[in-house]
């Protein structure tokens, strides 16, 4: 029974081979990654919004202040205030220099951390909200990665 399939597909095989492809391709649908993210240059034109937060050595989450130590909101952890702990979002208005549009970008702690890396400079605790919003505002030409349906920063380039 083995040898009969065996010929058969070969049979097909070689049928298939003698016939040259004259369709063209399907399209490829882009992914969802690639519809709901857009690679750009910004220059950013003011900060809306800055704000600190603690946020949990162990899960990342947010504290709250719970007499001298923080507690996590999710897993519970009762911990020591750390100057690592404090950690820092920001709303930006931006401007993508490549079309000239205008828009809001959300930036979390770790991407603020990647982007002052970038520009030679350290995100620390002594970090006031007026020193935060004049270095961001100094940036320009940024070569970013962020999601269009929320306006978070994903990546900096």
């Amino acid at each position: 029974m083995w040898r009969n399939i065996c010929e058969h597909c070969e049979g097909r095989l070689q049928n298939t081979r003698n016939n040259k492809l004259t369709e063209n391709l399907a399209e490829i649908e882009p992914t969802l990654m690639e519809m709901t993210t857009k690679d750009t240059t910004i220059s950013i034109i003011g900060v809306k919004t800055t704000s600190s937060y603690h946020a949990c050595s162990a899960c990342g989450k947010t504290t709250e202040q719970s007499g001298k130590l923080l507690k996590c909101n999710s897993c519970k952890l009762r911990q020591r205030v750390t100057p690592e702990s404090k950690h820092w979002f920001v709303r930006v208005f931006a401007q993508d220099t490549n079309t000239n549009t205008n828009f809001y970008l959300n930036i979390f702690h770790q991407q603020l951390v990647k982007l002052f890396e970038t520009k030679n400079k350290q995100l620390h605790a002594a970090l006031t909200e007026e020193d935060l919003g004049d270095i961001l505002t100094e940036i320009d030409d940024l070569k970013i990665t962020y999601n269009l349906a929320d306006g978070k920063l994903l990546h900096v380039n």
